[in-house]
Order: C-alpha cells, then structure tokens, then sequence
C-alpha cells in the first residue's frame, strides 16, 4: 500500500537520515521524497511517498517518539484514511505558525 506523508522537523543534524532509517526499518520503502528548508533554517519540510506491506500505525508510533518532529500529516494514497500528528513547544509555537 502507498502512503504519502508530511513532515515537518527541526533543522537538526542527521535528522533527515533518522527519519528515513526509521521509515527503512518498519519495513516501508522510499518512492519519492522532497524537502526544503524554512527561510531561517529553523525547520525542514519533507514531503515523502512511500510504500509498504506491513500496518502503517507502528510506523506512525515510532515517528511520534522522535524529538525533532513536529507535524506528521499520513494519507493513503490508495483508500480514504488519513492521521495527523502535532507536537508544538510552547517556545516553538509562533515560529511554527509562522513557517506553515
């Protein structure tokens, strides 16, 4: 099944890398990916398509327990499902607003 999520993190080193390693290790594989950075280099905004077999609800879990993640916005691509996930500091709030 394909899914296709939005993340948005913070701008920390290696933090792109632990994301798609987590997304490898829960058994989903990378078809596309994008990403940006904010203009304060802040944030980072990824959009990525991925694809898999296994139940995508562990791999939502595991992404909720990384810290630099933010938003994570999850939709199939092939049935009518779809979670969002926020986490927002009280510092981070009007910066993450700001960036959206």
């Amino acid at each position: 099944m394909k899914y296709s999520l939005e993340v948005i993190m913070s701008d920390a080193e290696g933090g792109l890398e632990r994301l798609l390693g987590r997304l490898r290790q829960r058994g989903f594989g990378m078809c596309t990916m994008s990403a940006g950075r904010s203009p304060d280099h802040g944030t980072i905004r990824a959009r990525i398509t991925i694809e898999g077999t296994r139940p995508i609800e562990p791999l939502i879990q595991q992404l909720k327990k990384l810290f630099y993640v933010r938003h994570v916005a999850i939709s199939s691509m092939e049935a009518t499902i779809s979670h969002v996930y926020n986490q927002v500091d009280a510092q981070d709030q009007l910066g993450l607003c700001a960036s959206l």
